[in-house]
Formats: C-alpha cells, structure tokens, sequence
C-alpha cells in the first residue's frame, strides 16, 4: 500500500528515507543486494510486514513443509528484525543461528550488545559445566568481546586479535606468506577492525611486559 498502513505504526513510526512508507515496492530501495544470487524459480520470496518474518506470513507453513528444524538469519539490523526473528523462531521450537560476520546494525553498541551477554551466557555453562579454566575465543571477529567477557568472567580470556597478529608477525619473520588462491583479498576491507585488533594487540603486549 502507498501509504505503508499495511505495516501498522511500525511502517509510520518516522516519516525518514527509511521509514518503510516510503520504501515502494519496485523502488531501488526496495531491491536485493546485487550480489544475491537469486534463483526465482527455487528461492521463496516474501515481502513481510513486521520486523519477525514469521508475523502475518506464510514462512512457518513453508517449514514445516519443508522440514526444516533450523533458521539461519543473515541482514539487520540485530538488535530489530534479526532479533525479533530469533525470539519468533525459537518460540516455535526452531533452532537459530545468527552468523556474526553476516549480520549488522546502524551502530556496534546495539549490534554487539545483544551477541556479549549470549557470548558469556555460553562462556559461564562450559565453566560451571565443563569445568572449562580458559575460554579462548574462536574467531578475531569476536576481539570486540573480548573486554567484555574479560571483566564478566571469572576465568582468563583468550583474546584471538592479538594472538593472531603475534602470529601473523612470526611467519613474516619466517619469510612465509599465504596462497592468494585460498585467501583472496575481501571484497569489502574492515581497516577499522584491522586498527583495532592491532590496538588491543599492543595493549596486550604492553601488559604482558608490565607496562
């Protein structure tokens, strides 16, 4: 509908460029990502009305004829229609997966602040029911929690940022380096997360030798 009364007061919330009443349908705002590839014959295609895709849609029909027992969510934002997918799909007895790298938010305090406080949630079972003394974090996307967990957790916390430049700055040394073939440049360089892991990599050190 013109006007967006379809999507109730969230689509007139706001009268921005971002307000869904004025996002049309047909319109360059409205349209995928071009990189998405789409196949338009095997691909399912829903316009939902709400920030839960499953709210007034057809989505849940779709899985249980499909049988499909899990979602993974991609796109944003986290702390709006990611968010509010996985509390609809968990509610429905599905299991959900955000990946980190494939999500995002208008912010990284409202991003990341809904993934911390699951991240030490996960953290503190496998210390009270694993006995875990160490929790290394398994990916230098998850630097940003690194802080956080440290301060909320009663165990060291392996931060993969500076681990992985100390790394990095042995093989240099070695002379060695990495087929361009496996790891190609990204289509997107995050300077700003280089900066800042090579920033807690130096605070590290700089703890390390008592700085």
């Amino acid at each position: 509908m013109e006007l967006g009364e379809d999507c109730g007061v969230w689509g007139t919330r706001a009268n921005t460029a971002d307000s869904l009443q004025n996002i049309k349908v047909g319109s360059r705002r409205a349209e995928f990502d071009p990189r998405l590839e789409i196949d338009h014959v095997k691909d399912i295609v829903m316009n939902k009305r709400m920030a839960s895709p499953f709210h007034e849609t057809n989505l849940q029909s779709l899985m249980v004829w499909h049988q499909c027992d899990t979602v993974v969510l991609t796109g944003g934002s986290t702390s709006g229609c990611v968010r509010a997918c996985v509390v609809d799909a968990i509610s429905r007895g599905y299991g959900a997966i955000v990946p980190e790298e494939c999500v995002a938010d208008k912010h990284e305090s409202p991003h990341f602040a809904k993934v911390f406080p699951r991240m030490r949630d996960v953290a503190m079972r496998c210390i009270e029911e694993d006995g875990a003394e160490v929790i290394c974090l398994g990916s230098t996307t998850m630097h940003q929690a690194g802080e956080y967990l440290a301060a909320n957790l009663p165990v060291p916390v392996v931060n993969p940022g500076p681990l992985t430049y100390k790394l990095v700055e042995t093989f240099l040394a070695l002379g060695l380096t990495h087929g361009r073939d496996v790891y190609p440049p990204p289509v997107e360089p995050r300077l700003d997360m280089l900066h800042a892991m090579m920033k807690a990599g130096a605070l590290a050190e700089g703890a390390s030798k008592g700085n």
